[in-house]
């Protein structure tokens, strides 16, 4: 019987077929899944919706040396399902999303224990808020061009110390031309309004506290400028200065291997958890309601707090079972709440709590193949009652059973 490790990396090749060619090593790695299933979301129609989704994940891997690897991947994703996006500083309901991607990974050991990597990448995703609404004429369809740096040291103690640079930039290639009809002037203030740069610095770390024990540390600091966004004034008109977004983030996750149990004739191994995260975005854009006359500075200001327990278990070193609660608290500090007909109340914030829980259950099939089933239900609860842009109080659920194929 396999034992169940403390965290499990997969190596690009690791059950793969490889063969030389000269001094190349081809090491293909495969990931799939296919779901179908059902999923319900609050509102005026709460009945369960049809739904399935998918991904494959391709990784060629190629060892041109002992010291260089190069990493080309192509995935693709697909979802039928109500679901909330956060975007443009709110969330919106969603019908249906396709993702797809493309990178490269070039990974060169310096020495031993100590690697640089650099990757590139293209993401596309693209959005059906409603159901009779094309692919690719999406609002909020965007593109994502990134370029990375990382440099990871390897030790007993102090298994990974990751510090990485990323910079990426976010098109919108529909909001310009669609945003006034369903938005408002507020955010045409600029012709590509959501576009924007980003960099972002990233630090992190695994250390081994004990035999079965791990503590991973993550730390991001990321510096967004939206290029064509201008600045909302006090009197509902623009500046000549352009919105600019910090964002900050912090979190931890705390790994214990625990004891097996034997249950008559089951083998248990479990492996418990409990993460916690901090997150914090400032901005310099503002928000005037030009209906109400009325003018919301640091509008998009908020901070963040997440914790949340998860277990996950194998009996027999087969049957496997995940069960992971999360639990985020979010506060704008600045954004006031308003009653259901727009009207503001005086000196109160928003704030918002989601609830969320997922569960999975496995089952290995045949050489890859294994029988899986997925859930998750989650709640938003907010003392936002005006909800005619931006969703604050709701309830969704999915079911999902299907298949998943690594090679």
């Amino acid at each position: 019987m396999k034992k169940l490790t403390l965290f499990s990396v997969v190596l690009i090749g690791g059950i793969g077929v490889s063969s030389a060619w000269a001094e190349v090593k081809y090491a293909p790695y495969v990931n799939s899944e296919l779901y179908v299933g059902q999923s319900r979301f609050s509102g005026n129609d709460a009945s369960p919706v049809s739904s399935m989704n998918g991904s494959v994940v391709v990784v060629p891997g190629l060892r041109l040396s002992d010291r260089l690897s190069l990493l080309p991947s192509l995935s693709y994703g697909y979802r039928k399902a109500r679901d909330v996006q956060e975007l443009v500083g709110g969330s919106f309901l969603s019908q249906q999303q396709q993702t797809a991607s493309l990178g490269l990974k070039t990974v060169y050991v310096l020495k031993p224990g100590l690697k640089a990597k650099l990757t590139v990448s293209r993401r596309q995703e693209m959005l059906k808020e409603t159901s009779d609404e094309t692919w690719g004429n999406g609002l909020f369809d965007y593109d994502k061009n990134a370029l990375g740096m990382e440099l990871e040291k390897e030790g007993t103690f102090l298994r990974s110390l990751r510090v990485g640079v990323d910079y990426y930039a976010v098109r919108f290639p529909n909001f310009q031309t669609l945003a006034s009809k369903y938005y408002g002037t507020e955010i045409n203030s600029g012709k590509d309004v959501l576009d924007f740069n980003a960099a972002d610095v990233s630090l992190g770390g695994d250390l081994l506290l004990a035999p079965g024990r791990m503590l991973s540390l993550a730390a991001v600091g990321s510096s967004r400028d939206y290029y064509d966004q201008k600045i909302v004034s006090r009197g509902g008109t623009y500046s000549a200065d352009e919105r600019s977004d910090s964002f900050y983030y912090l979190s931890a996750g705390y790994r214990h291997q625990l004891p097996e149990l034997v249950v008559w004739i089951w083998k248990m191994e479990s492996l418990g958890g409990l993460d916690v995260s901090y997150a914090s975005l400032n901005s310099n854009q503002n928000n005037y309601d030009a209906g109400r006359t009325t003018f919301n500075q640091n509008y998009y200001d908020y901070t963040e707090i997440g914790f949340g327990p998860r277990v996950n278990t194998r009996w027999n070193g087969k049957l496997t079972a995940g069960l992971a609660m999360m639990w985020n608290f979010r506060d704008y500090a600045d954004r006031p709440v308003q009653n259901a007909d727009g009207t503001y109340k005086t000196g109160t914030s928003i704030s918002n709590t989601v609830n969320t829980l997922r569960w999975t259950v496995g089952y290995p099939l045949w050489r890859g193949l294994s029988l899986q089933a997925q859930g998750a239900f989650q709640n938003a609860d907010s003392n936002m009652d005006y909800e005619t842009v931006y969703r604050y109080n709701y309830s969704s659920s999915h079911f999902f059973l299907g298949f998943t194929y690594q090679l």
